[in-house]
């Protein structure tokens, strides 16, 4: 039990700013050393030292200028033995998107599989692209008030249709409920507003 712990520990990371903005919304400075959004969990329960892991993810860069910046969403699976060292899923199904908060149209979803007929699953940890938005001349105070913008973003990863084969058992364990989830049936990174560099 204590090896599960440190394992799932390892890989359950958050570097975020302390800032919030409307609502209590944690604010990213994109770019800086707080812009990178990591959650990891365990889904389901190990099965003979065998576990299955997957993370949602909220990546940052600026580009251009200071005001030129854009973020992307990603989610990641992986196996691993209950002390942490990567091996093979047996199989694969994952399905995630990466939202906003101005409308469905503007959310990029997308499902990736490996195992059996798809051919083997990686050896290391598999990153999935769910999308980009990149923002052009964005005022710093903008990204601050707005929940229902293009500033509002999460990672999901989907529970019921995200589903691992484990090594060696055969055990498929399934992303929900008391499974993993953090957000209903779901795993997500939570909202963040994403902001470009304050000069001040």
């Amino acid at each position: 039990m204590l090896a599960l712990a440190v394992a799932a520990l390892a890989c359950t990371t958050l570097s975020a700013s302390a800032d919030t903005g409307t609502g209590g919304v944690p604010i990213v400075v994109a770019g800086s050393s707080g812009g990178q959004i990591h959650h990891c969990t365990v889904v389901g329960q190990p099965a003979d030292g065998y576990q299955a892991v997957i993370c949602a993810d909220i990546n940052t860069s600026q580009t251009d200028s200071a005001r030129d910046y854009e973020a992307t969403g990603a989610i990641e699976v992986l196996c691993e033995t209950t002390a942490g060292v990567t091996v093979r899923c047996a199989n694969i199904d994952i399905e995630g998107v990466f939202a906003n908060g101005v409308s469905s149209t503007d959310k990029d979803a997308g499902w990736w599989g490996c195992g059996h007929s798809l051919g083997d699953c990686p050896t290391g940890r598999k990153i999935i692209t769910e999308g980009r938005i990149n923002y052009s001349g964005s005022a710093y105070p903008a990204c601050l008030d707005n929940p229902n913008s293009n500033f509002d973003l999460w990672t999901v990863v989907y529970g019921g249709t995200t589903q691992i084969e484990l090594p060696v058992s055969d055990k498929y364990v399934t992303l929900g409920a008391g499974s993993g989830a953090n957000d209903g049936s779901n795993f997500s990174t939570g909202h963040y507003y994403v902001c470009p560099y304050d000069p001040e």
